[in-house]
C-alpha cells in the first residue's frame, strides 16, 4: 500500500485491479480509477500516462489504445484527432475518394478545395500545370484580379492589344512594341510578332498599325511606306508624311537634311532657316570687283564669271596687325582656264598700280602665298568635259600671313571655262600679342616695339604711355 502511495505521488497512475502501471495506449486519471484505453483519433506512447494525446492534423488512429498515429496517403491530409483514413482529404489540386489515394489534376485543369471533388478545366485563355490548384492567364493576355480574394472565379484575361505582346503566363501586363516597329496582331506571345518599320520610318512604343510609321526629319513620303531622302538643296525639319522644301536664297544642305546652311560666304542674319516661307535669310557676300577693302575682316568672292574675265580686289585693314589669316571657304577651277593667286605687297600703292596683273617683282613682300589654276603645284584626278584637271579643295586649311604691314592683293582670269567655278575668300586679322609694360617702363604710341624706362628723375607704377 505504501508503494501505491508513492507511485501516485510521482504522479503514475496505477490499475488498482492488477497492481501495476497504466500500459502504454491506456491512462487513468486519478488514483483511484482504472485504467481506460485511448479512443480511436488519440494514442499514449508510455506506461503510466494520465491522458491520451489527439492525432496531429495529417494522420489518424482508427483502434482502440493506440501507442501512436498512421500519417494519411499522399497528397491527403486530415484534421486533429482523426479517427479513420476515410477523415483524410485530397489535398487543392488532387482528387479522389477519401481514404486510399489521390490522383494530381492534369494539366489544364485545377481543384482549389480539399476532399474528393474532381479537377475542373481552366477557363478559355488560361493555363495550368499538373497538380494545379488554381489557373493562371496564358501568355498574350494580362491578368487582372478582382478584389482580394485570390481565386480562378476573380481572375479575368485580357489579350494583349495590338501594338503589345506578353511570353509569360500570369503577367499583370503586356509589353509595348519597341520603338521602330508596330504589330497588329492581338493576344501576340512574342516580340517578333513586331514588325520593323519601312525604310527611313519612325514609330513610338506600342505602335499598333503600319500607319504609325511616320517619315523621319529629313525624308519625304506617307505614313506607312518607305520615304526617299530630301535631295542636296532642299529639307524636312520635321516627323511625319510631307515634301521636302527647297532652301531659301543663299543656303543649301546636303542629302536628307533637316535644316538649310548659308553657303559659303553668305552670312546668317539669324532667322529660322527651317520655316517655309523665311524670305532672305541668308545675306550674300559683296561680290564687287577691282575693290580695295580696308576693314579687319570680311568675303570676297567671284561667282558666274565670263570667260576671259579678269579681276582683282585689295586687301589693307587700318587695324594693327600681326598678319592676316585666310580661308578660301570655298574654291573650284579648271586647272587649265582659272587662276587665283594671292600676293602679299609692301604697300597699297604698289598692289594696285597694275589692276588685275599681277604685282611688280619689287613690290612683292614674298612670293605668292595662294595659286590655284595654272600655278598650282598638286591637281585633283578631277576632270571636266575637255578632260582638262579642275582643282577642288575642301575642306581648306587656313593660310597665315605673317606680316605687319602686308597688304594682299589677290586676282582672279579666266581665258575660257567649259565649266564656270570660281571661289569665296574670307579674312581676318591675327591680333598682335601685347603684353603689359612693367612698373618703371613705358611705351608711347601704338603698334609693335617695347617698353623703354622710364626717364631720370620719373617714375611709374603702373602700365601706362607716359
Amino acid at each position: 500500500e505504501m508503494l501505491l502511495v508513492l507511485l501516485f505521488l510521482l504522479g503514475l497512475h496505477v490499475d488498482y485491479s492488477a497492481g501495476a502501471l497504466c500500459a502504454a495506449g491506456t491512462y487513468s486519471n486519478t488514483s483511484i480509477t482504472p485504467c481506460k484505453p485511448c479512443l480511436p483519433g488519440s494514442y499514449s506512447n508510455a506506461n503510466g500516462s494520465t491522458s491520451c494525446t489527439e492525432c496531429d492534423a495529417g494522420e489518424y488512429s482508427s483502434a482502440s489504445s493506440a501507442t501512436g498515429c498512421t500519417p494519411c496517403p499522399d497528397h491527403s491530409i486530415s484534421g486533429n484527432g482523426s479517427s479513420s483514413v476515410m477523415n483524410c482529404s485530397c489535398i487543392p489540386g488532387f482528387y479522389g475518394d477519401s481514404g486510399p489515394s489521390c490522383t494530381q489534376c492534369s494539366a489544364g485543369t485545377y481543384k482549389a478545395g480539399y476532399g474528393p471533388d474532381a479537377c475542373q478545366s481552366c477557363p478559355n485563355s488560361m493555363y495550368s500545370v499538373v497538380a494545379a490548384s488554381t489557373c493562371y492567364c496564358n501568355a498574350g493576355y494580362q491578368q487582372i484580379v478582382a478584389g482580394s480574394v485570390w481565386s480562378v472565379a476573380n481572375i479575368a484575361c485580357k489579350s494583349c492589344e495590338a501594338g503589345k505582346y506578353n511570353p509569360f503566363i500570369n503577367a499583370s501586363d503586356c509589353l509595348l512594341c519597341p520603338s521602330n516597329t508596330y504589330s497588329t496582331k492581338g493576344a501576340s506571345t512574342s516580340s517578333s510578332d513586331c514588325l520593323s518599320c519601312p525604310n527611313n520610318t519612325i514609330s513610338p512604343n506600342g505602335s499598333n498599325t503600319i500607319f504609325n510609321c511616320s517619315c523621319q526629319a529629313g525624308y519625304a513620303g506617307t505614313n506607312g511606306a518607305a520615304c526617299q531622302p530630301c535631295a542636296n538643296g532642299t529639307f524636312k525639319a520635321a516627323v511625319g508624311p510631307g515634301v521636302c522644301t527647297t532652301c531659301p536664297p543663299g543656303a543649301t544642305s546636303d542629302p536628307a537634311a533637316t535644316a538649310c546652311a548659308c553657303m559659303p560666304g553668305y552670312q546668317d542674319t539669324g532667322e529660322s532657316l527651317v520655316a517655309y516661307d523665311p524670305g532672305s535669310v541668308c545675306q550674300a557676300p559683296d561680290c564687287s570687283i577691282n575693290k580695295n577693302w580696308t576693314t579687319s575682316s570680311g568675303v570676297l568672292c567671284r561667282r558666274d564669271y565670263p570667260n576671259h574675265d579678269k579681276a582683282y580686289w585689295t586687301i589693307a585693314p587700318t587695324e594693327v596687325r600681326k598678319g592676316m589669316l585666310l580661308t578660301f571657304l570655298w574654291l573650284q577651277t579648271e586647272s587649265l582656264h582659272d587662276q587665283v593667286v594671292v600676293y602679299a605687297c609692301r604697300s597699297l600703292d604698289c598692289c594696285r598700280a597694275n589692276s588685275s596683273d599681277p604685282p611688280l617683282a619689287a613690290c612683292l613682300a614674298q612670293p605668292p602665298v595662294f595659286a590655284s589654276g595654272k600655278l598650282a603645284a598638286n591637281r585633283s584626278s578631277d576632270t571636266d568635259i575637255c578632260g582638262n584637271h579642275s582643282l577642288v579643295r575642301s575642306p581648306f586649311n587656313p593660310i597665315q600671313v605673317l606680316s605687319s604691314d602686308a597688304v594682299l592683293k589677290v586676282t582672279f582670269t579666266s581665258d575660257f571655262s567649259v565649266r564656270l567655278g570660281g571661289f569665296v575668300l574670307k579674312w581676318e586679322l591675327i591680333k598682335p600679342s601685347c603684353t603689359p609694360c612693367d612698373p618703371g617702363l613705358v611705351k608711347a604710341g601704338p603698334g609693335p616695339g617695347p617698353c623703354a624706362a622710364c626717364p631720370a628723375g620719373t617714375f611709374q607704377s603702373r602700365p601706362a604711355s607716359a
